[in-house]
C-alpha cells in the first residue's frame, strides 16, 4: 500500500478560500450571523468568551466577542 496517492479536494490556499468565503457573504449567498450562538461586549468580557470556547457547552457553535468599548 505504500504506492498508493491520495489527493483531497482541500483547497490549498487559505487566501484564497478567505476570498471565497468573503464573496459568498458579500453577494448575499451566505449568512454567517446563523452560526453565532453567544454574543460577548467589550475587552472585559474575553476571558468569559475564551473559557465558553474551552468548555464548549453542547450549544455553542460560533461565540463572537464585539469590542464596543473603542472610544
Amino acid at each position: 500500500m505504500s504506492n498508493i496517492k491520495i489527493d483531497g479536494g482541500v483547497m490549498q490556499s487559505g487566501r484564497l478560500r478567505m476570498e471565497k468565503l468573503a464573496s459568498l457573504i458579500t453577494n448575499g449567498r451566505l449568512d454567517p450571523s446563523l452560526k453565532i450562538t453567544h454574543t460577548f461586549h467589550g475587552f472585559d468580557q474575553i476571558p468569559a468568551a475564551l473559557e465558553r470556547m474551552h468548555n464548549k457547552p453542547a450549544d455553542l457553535i460560533k461565540p463572537v466577542n464585539y469590542c464596543d468599548d473603542l472610544d
